[in-house]
Order: C-alpha cells, then sequence, then structure tokens
C-alpha cells in the first residue's frame, strides 16, 4: 500500500518482526516505509536491534506520552543498534513548544540521573477530566517554574503542568529514560521496589523475549514478587537460571518468589499487557535454588507446619531459607 509511516504498540511490532523474520529476503521488503514509530509501552533494545538488522534503513523513533496531553511528548530516533550493555531505549526529549519536568514529590525539579515523576507543560496539555474535579485538580496543577510557555498558549488556557504518574530520570545527554509507572513501585521487606527495573533486567536474558513483573499478595502482611515470563527461544529457561541470572545484578528483595512461564502475555485491547488477566500462581512455594527435602523427623516436621501456617505455603522443606520464602523479621 506504499505505506510510509507505521505506529505501533511494542506487542505488535513483535509479531511483525516475528512475522517477517520468517520470510525469505525477497519478500521482506519494505521499500516505501521511511520510520516505524513506536509507542504505548516500553520496547527493548533486542527488539530494536533484530528491527535493524533486518530493516538497517528504516529509523525507528521510541514515542512517549499521555492520552492527557495531545499523544506523544517526546521521541527518541534510533537508527543504529545498541550496545550489548544496554538497559533501557531513551524516550527522548520534548518534541516542540512542549516543556518536560521531573520532580518529586514536593514538586520541586530534579538532577540528572535521580528518578522522579514525569510532568509536561505546553500546548499539548489538556484543560482537564470531563466532569471529573477531583482528578483534574490532583494531576492537572498550575506552572511554578516560569512563564516561558505562556509563548505557546492560547490567552485563554491557563499554564497548566500534566502529572503522568510515570517514573522517569535525565540521562547525560538530555534524553529521558522511562522507568514504569509510580503506581508499580513497591515495598518488599521495607525495601522500595521498582517492578520495572525488574523487568529490564530480565529482558537482558537472551532467553526471554517478554516479562511482566507484579506483587502477588495473599495477605496483608506477605508481598511476593511474581514474575511472568514468554520465551525467546525453543528451549525455554529454566526458573534456577532466570534467578541466578537476577541474582548475578540485582538485590535479593527484588528477586522474584515466583516465575510463571507463559506462551504470551494478555493483552488489553490497546495491545497494552491486561495485567489483570495475568494467572495467578499455581503453586505456593515459591521456585527456589535449593531441591526440597522432607522433614525427618517430629521435630523438623512441626518447624515445617508453623512456617506453613505463617507463610502460607503448602509445603516447607529443611533445606529451605525463612526469608527466600517470603518470610521477614516482623512474622509472627
Amino acid at each position: 500500500e506504499e505505506i510510509t509511516v507505521v505506529e505501533l504498540v511494542p506487542a505488535l511490532f513483535t509479531s511483525l518482526l516475528e512475522y517477517t523474520s520468517g520470510l525469505p529476503k525477497y519478500e521482506r521488503s519494505l521499500p516505501n516505509l521511511k520510520w516505524m514509530m513506536l509507542s504505548g509501552e516500553s520496547v527493548s533494545p533486542k527488539l530494536i536491534n533484530k528491527w535493524l538488522d533486518i530493516y538497517p534503513h528504516i529509523k525507528i523513533a521510541n514515542a512517549y506520552g499521555p492520552s492527557e496531553a495531545a499523544d506523544d511528548i517526546t521521541q527518541f530516533i534510533v537508527d543504529k543498534p545498541f550496545g550489548d550493555n544496554q538497559r533501557t531505549v531513551p524516550i527522548g526529549k520534548p518534541l516542540a513548544n512542549l516543556n518536560l519536568y521531573i520532580i518529586d514529590e514536593e514538586m520541586r525539579l530534579l538532577p540528572i540521573g535521580a528518578p522522579g515523576e514525569i510532568c509536561v507543560s505546553g500546548i499539548g496539555v489538556g484543560a482537564g477530566y470531563w466532569k471529573n474535579e477531583e482528578k483534574t485538580r490532583n494531576s492537572f496543577v498550575p506552572n511554578p517554574f516560569t512563564d516561558a510557555r505562556k509563548n505557546f498558549l492560547p490567552e485563554n488556557r491557563r499554564d497548566l503542568i500534566y502529572k503522568t504518574g510515570d517514573l522517569g530520570r535525565w540521562l547525560a545527554d538530555g534524553n529521558i529514560e522511562f522507568l514504569g509507572r509510580i503506581d508499580h513501585q513497591v515495598k518488599i521487606r521495607g525495601f522500595r521496589v521498582e517492578l520495572g527495573e525488574i523487568e529490564t533486567f530480565l529482558l537482558q536474558h537472551q532467553a526471554v523475549k517478554e516479562v511482566v513483573v507484579v506483587v502477588h499478595q495473599e495477605e496483608a502482611d506477605n508481598l511476593q514478587l511474581v514474575a511472568y515470563v514468554v520465551a525467546s527461544t525453543e528451549a525455554v529457561p529454566s526458573i534456577n537460571e532466570l534467578r541466578s541470572f537476577l541474582k548475578e545484578k540485582l538485590p535479593d528483595h527484588m528477586i522474584p518468589s515466583f516465575f510463571v512461564m507463559l506462551e504470551n502475555l494478555p493483552l488489553a485491547p490497546s495491545g497494552k499487557v491486561d495485567r489483570k488477566a495475568l494467572p495467578k500462581p499455581d503453586n505456593l512455594r515459591p521456585e527456589l535454588d535449593t531441591a526440597y527435602v522432607s522433614p525427618r523427623n517430629e521435630i523438623e516436621r512441626k518447624v515445617a507446619d508453623i512456617w506453613q501456617k505463617v507463610l502460607n505455603v503448602e509445603k516447607v522443606g529443611i533445606q529451605d531459607i525463612f526469608f527466600d520464602l517470603g518470610g521477614l523479621s516482623l512474622k509472627v
């Protein structure tokens, strides 16, 4: 159809890559396509590199933005493959007539490298939510930083900042790195954990194609991390392999207790991952590095029974470690 620009969410982009990879080289040609635009969710450097390996002449624009600010507010242009150590694909710099800020909870601007909430002001920012004054007050706030943006706006428009609810940080080159949703930030055993950071490291494993990390909560004080993984190869990586891979890069409190292997991640109609449709772990005993060894005497059986009740797990072995099973020092 002589299409010159295509914009896809990463899930559809992945499907397109799988389709074109299976075609003979003479059938892969896309002579009219000038730009591949990606938006809606994070995309991995591995997928970018795979595209550029097949279509080195077609650049990628990795875009970011909310509907509340007229969709895309940043773009990062990729015209050459990333190196092996690249963890994420930046979302780029503000588009024309927009300004972006990274702020803390007190609306203070943050320096390069410090994670905070991504906010935007300028011509694209809407006036608020239809018939929802409370949500509007919380998300659309007066711009406290400068009057420069007034040149972007009609006279009857207030200079507002839209608080996206997304986490990001400035990179040294002026681009922004997306770090996930603020509501995907949780506390596990007293430690603050960014679920998106765990996902980013898991995607670096050569056998991992897609991944989503969520919190599984059986009780109010029993939070456990669950990683849902789609393999990129026929040889599905083992649970211990994935755990060992993460342990080389992350502290213990960021290692998921459960790894659930899926053929595909469930998608919402928008093409984004539907987290609510992810299946619950089918076993309340987390996957551990050590094999299960049953209690051998009455004392060990009594201790195992206590742990099972306190930790709400199906079985406890004599080699198991309390904290690996989801325990914490406040458990009684």
